[in-house]
Parts: C-alpha cells; sequence; structure tokens
C-alpha cells in the first residue's frame, strides 16, 4: 500500500485506517499526543514493575521472588529502562519539545517531519526488544547502567543482555533523530525579529539538551557497541583477563545520561516553577541572555525594562507585502508615543481584536490614517462629541502588531497588548497562520527618537500663568494612570533630564509630572523638543512658550509694555483638553 506521509495536518487523515493515519502522521502536533501515550504506556508498565519490588520489601520475610536474587535485579533494571529511556526522554523531548517549541516559536512544524516520525517509529520496536529481554533466559540483571563485569559472558551467558543492549542502541538512534529535528528547528524556524535573546526559557532548556544528546549518545552507542563485540566477537574492550579496562565503560555511559537527565530536569523544573508561581514570561530574558541587554533592568511588578533604540524592521517587513508608501521612521516613533498616550488595544468576547484611538477632532485621526494607509473614521458619541479611528482588518492589525511588539514603553499599555497579541494569535492559529512571538520587555524612553514627542501630543501640554506681581508659573506637565506607568514618568525625570526639583504627584490613580523651573525647561527645550518637534498643533503652543520662556530668562517679564504682550501670547496657549488642543500642525 502506498501511504501518502501529509506534512501539517491534525487528525486522521481521510482514506486511511485510523491507526494508519496517526502512526505515519508527520504533524508535530499528532507526534507530540504518540509519544504522550508512548511514554504514559512505559510509565505504567515501570510503575506496576516499582509495585512488585515495593511488595517484596514490604516485608523481611520472601514475598513473591522466593529468595531469586536475579529475579529481582531483572525487575530493578527493567524499571530503571522503562523510566529512564522510556518515559522520560520520550516525554521531554518528544512530547513536550514536540507540542511547545514550535508553538513557542511560531513555526508551523518542525523542520524534519519525516524524520520526527522516524524518531517516534524506532522507539517501538525498542521497547519491544527491552520487554522481550526480561522474558528470555534468565533476563538482564545488570542493573539499568549494563556496567562490565555483570554484563560479560561470564556473568549473563544468554540472549537476553544483547537483546537489551540492541533496545538500548534503537533508543539512542531515535534521541538522536529527535535531537536534530529540534535543534534544526530552533536554529532555522523562528519567527520573523525573534533572536535568541527573546527564546521562551523552555525553548534555550531543549536546545542545550539535543545539543549534550548529541554529544553524548554517540559516545554510549560506542560503549554498547564495544560491549556487544566483547560479549559476541571475543574482543577484550572491558575484560580485565584479556587486558581491558572495565571502568572505562562507567566513564563513556554514567556522565553522558547523567548530564543530559539534569539539564531536562533543570529546565523543566525552572518552567513549572514560574507556570506555578504566576511569574510572568518578563522573566525570560533575564535569565536566557543578560549579557544581550543593553543598560541595567529595572523591576517594578515583575517587568524587565532595557534601554534599546525602536526595532521596524518586521513592522516594514509586513508592511511592505500590502502597501506601497512606507510612513517615516520618524512618524512610526512619534505614532507608538501618541497611541500609547491616547490609544487602546480592544479584546470582544468573541476573541476578535481591534485598535482604537479616540479623539474630539477628526483632523488628527485623519492625519494618522493618511501616513498608515489603514483604519475607518467614525463618530463615536455625541455626548462627548469625541471621534474614533478604529483599526480591524486583519493584515492591519499583523502590520501594527509587529510595530508595537518589542518598543512599547508603558507597563500597563505592554500589558494590555499581551492580551491583545494573544488573541490576534489564536485567530491566527485557527487559519493555519504563523504566529507573532509576544516580546516581553519595557523599552526605557530615550532622548534619540520621537516617543516622548508624541507621548506629549497625546497626554502632556505646556502652561504659562503670570500674577499681578512680577511673579509667573511656567510649567510642562505630563500625566498617566495607573502606579505601574509611575516608574517610567520618574526615569524621564531623574534619568533622562536629571531633574532633582520636579516631582511625580498622584491623586486618585492619576500620576502628573511636572517640570516648573525655567532652568529646567529650557534643559527641556535644548535636549529634546527643538530636537524632535511636536506632530499636533501643540507645537505652536510650544514655541510661544518657549518665546515667553526665552523673554523671561532675557528680564523682558519685568517691562510693564513688554509684560503684557507676553501675558496676551500665554493666554493663546490652548490647554489641549479643551477643544483645538489635538490636531496635526499644518
Amino acid at each position: 500500500m502506498n501511504i501518502n506521509l501529509i506534512n501539517n495536518y491534525v487528525g486522521p487523515t481521510k482514506g486511511y485506517h485510523w491507526v494508519e493515519s496517526w502512526l505515519f502522521s508527520t504533524n508535530c502536533q499528532n507526534m507530540s499526543i504518540l509519544y504522550g501515550m508512548f511514554s504514559l504506556f512505559s510509565g505504567l508498565v515501570g510503575l506496576s514493575l516499582s509495585v512488585l519490588m515495593r511488595i517484596e520489601l514490604s516485608s523481611p520475610n520472601p514475598q513473591m521472588l522466593m529468595h531469586n536474587g536475579q529475579l529481582w535485579n531483572v525487575l530493578m533494571t527493567a524499571h530503571a529502562l522503562f523510566m529512564v529511556f522510556y518515559l522520560v526522554m520520550p516525554m521531554t523531548m518528544g512530547a513536550l519539545a514536540n507540542y511547545l517549541v514550535p508553538l513557542q516559536m511560531g513555526s508551523n512544524d518542525t523542520a524534519f517531519p519525516r524524520m520526527n516520525n522516524l524518531a517516534f517509529v524506532v522507539l517501538l520496536p525498542s521497547m519491544l526488544f527491552a520487554v522481550l529481554s526480561c522474558l528470555i533466559d534468565e533476563g538482564p540483571g545488570s542493573g539499568w547502567t549494563l556496567y562490565p563485569p555483570l554484563t560479560s559472558l561470564q556473568s549473563h551467558s544468554g540472549s537476553s543482555m544483547d537483546m537489551a543492549m540492541f533496545a538500548l542502541h534503537l533508543s539512542g538512534l531515535s534521541s538522536i533523530f529527535g535531537a536534530i529535528n529540534l535543534m534544526v528547528t530552533i536554529i532555522n524556524m523562528r519567527a520573523n525579529g525573534m533572536d535568541y535573546s527573546k527564546l521562551p526559557l523552555f525553548v534555550w532548556s531543549v536546545l542545550m539538551t539535543a545539543v549534550l544528546m548529541m554529544l553524548a549518545l554517540p559516545v554510549l552507542a560506542a560503549g554498547l557497541t564495544m560491549l556487544l563485540m566483547d560479549r559476541n566477537f571475543n574482543t577484550s574492550f572491558f575484560v580485565v583477563s584479556g587486558g581491558g579496562d572495565p571502568l572505562l565503560y562507567e566513564h563513556i555511559f554514567y556522565k553522558n545520561p547523567v548530564l543530559i537527565l539534569i539539564w531536562l530536569t533543570s529546565g523543566m523544573y525552572t518552567i513549572l516553577t514560574l507556570n506555578n508561581l504566576k511569574t510572568r514570561s518578563y522573566l525570560i530574558n533575564k535569565l536566557i541572555h543578560p549579557s544581550d541587554m543593553v543598560g541595567t533592568y529595572k523591576k517594578e511588578n515583575n517587568i524587565s525594562f532595557i534601554k534599546s533604540n525602536m526595532n521596524l524592521d518586521s513592522f516594514y517587513l509586513e508592511y511592505n507585502k500590502y502597501y506601497n508608501k512606507k510612513p517615516s521612521s520618524e512618524f512610526l516613533e512619534w505614532f507608538i508615543g501618541f497611541f500609547e498616550g491616547n490609544g487602546e488595544f480592544i479584546n470582544y468576547k468573541n476573541k476578535r481584536v481591534s485598535l482604537c484611538m479616540f479623539q474630539k477632532e477628526k483632523e488628527m485621526l485623519f492625519f494618522i490614517k493618511q501616513n498608515l494607509s489603514m483604519g475607518n473614521i467614525q463618530y463615536y458619541s455625541k455626548k462627548k462629541n469625541m471621534y474614533q479611528l478604529i483599526m480591524s482588518k486583519q493584515t492591519d492589525l499583523i502590520i501594527l502588531a509587529n510595530l508595537f511588539n518589542g518598543n512599547i514603553t508603558l507597563p500597563m499599555k505592554l500589558t494590555k497588548f499581551q492580551m491583545f497579541l494573544s488573541n490576534l494569535n489564536m485567530n491566527l492559529i485557527k487559519q493555519n497562520l504563523s504566529i507573532i512571538n509576544f516580546i516581553s520587555h519595557c523599552r526605557l524612553p530615550s532622548l534619540n527618537d520621537y516617543w516622548l514627542s508624541g507621548l506629549t501630543d497625546a497626554n502632556g501640554y505646556f502652561s504659562m500663568y503670570f500674577f499681578n506681581d512680577f511673579k509667573y508659573s511656567i510649567q510642562y506637565l505630563m500625566s498617566q494612570k495607573y502606579d505601574i506607568n509611575k516608574m517610567i514618568l520618574e526615569y524621564i525625570n531623574f534619568n533622562l533630564f536629571n531633574f532633582e526639583m520636579n516631582y511625580v504627584n498622584s491623586h486618585k490613580n492619576n500620576y502628573e509630572l511636572k517640570i516648573n523651573d525655567i532652568h529646567n525647561c529650557n534643559k527641556l527645550m535644548s535636549l529634546y523638543f527643538d530636537n524632535f518637534p511636536l506632530f499636533s498643533k501643540k507645537l505652536e503652543n510650544y514655541n510661544k512658550w518657549k518665546y515667553i520662556t526665552n523673554q523671561i530668562e532675557k528680564k523682558n517679564h519685568l517691562d510693564k509694555i513688554k509684560r503684557m504682550e507676553l501675558i496676551k501670547m500665554s493666554k493663546l496657549i490652548k490647554d489641549p483638553r479643551g477643544p483645538g488642543g489635538n490636531i496635526p500642525r499644518s
């Protein structure tokens, strides 16, 4: 019968018996289920052997074995072989790795699906040999490590020991196939924009284990081959009377499986511990590649912060597939900041998602739509006289998700983006499309891009007041909700500009950064806003504010005539919370 091995299918294949459709499957999810069923069966066999040993040990008198020490050794050997080589290895590197590695990396399948199937198929005769070795002759009573001289002809002259060695040979071959498949998958089939520093911890654990298996299993196979040659071809690799060294096998066998098992269990323990403690995945980069992170981490609510430039490559890669006119990098940097201050990730109950921005003046929304070439503008509320720009087309959402992924600064917005991306990825999985891997860190603000300019256009404003005497009040204000975002305002104040006299005050979970000293305001202008101007009509407010600040610094506000002119100009600085504050500059 000609059986077609079909890639990327889930469930039985039409036209074949259900056994064939599963046994000949090359889909990684199907293979993970098969590995899981195989491991469960092997675990039950090993458990039953353990129960027999426990029953025998339950009393000082003989229970079932009747002083048969060889049978006890066979039970112990078989129990260990089934637990180590047919439960732990297939469950971790077979079931869990096949299911989670492509899913966490955004890959459709593994690199070599047929090799994946072959690795499982080889396990079946391997376990058959292991079972038969316990049922013929006196059985393998050497212990699971198969140390000589217990494996020599003098100790076990029958074919049961040879069959146990062949079982381990086939098990090692299966593990080598699986290791090659997983290594190539992790190296070559990561999602766009996912470098090694962004790999989840479990994927790193699988990769390192696969490397160890590739280094250790051929050596183990060589040791088993030398044992077989000692038993069947009269060589003396481990026979003392022929000049051999039994300790050589200990060095060959013992260190290799122990290293593999330690790495497997430590990696799985770390993953399960993080999940059970409900620790967010933001810690993964710190555990994997701290040397790749520029600057230092600042931890608040288990969120990591890094210093880095905005990465727009994945956005442009997706954008060029559907649109010809590319938005400038300056606009994109500004748009990310503006959206963080004035945009929302919308998650519907039916798992649909969209992006929305709300403004009283639709000119600003038209400006954004014109640059991005996406979205629809609708009248949102008559009471509040609000317009909304909504983007719900799936291709547009994928493009914008690639824009925001890894470039978000505000922690609360990152949390909402994670929920948004999770629902978007669920929709992509249902359509057999590649998912977008979530980049789980916040990017610290910088003086080298337009992000702060965009956030100022959304949530910041400039104010100037004159009092009856010659006193005045000059301020730059930036407001944010939620305590989790307070750290960003403090970072802007103390780290970006090195302001000492300003503060972040709070009122009912609203935090406001006030910069109100003329020296600090001049520093704010010279270090940032003169180099990265605003995009909205607030630029006119800023220019008036800057002019008045310069006049005050020159002491012109002490002149009555000039003071009146400055007072008139200060009244022209519009409050952005009123009409006319947020429309694009001409």
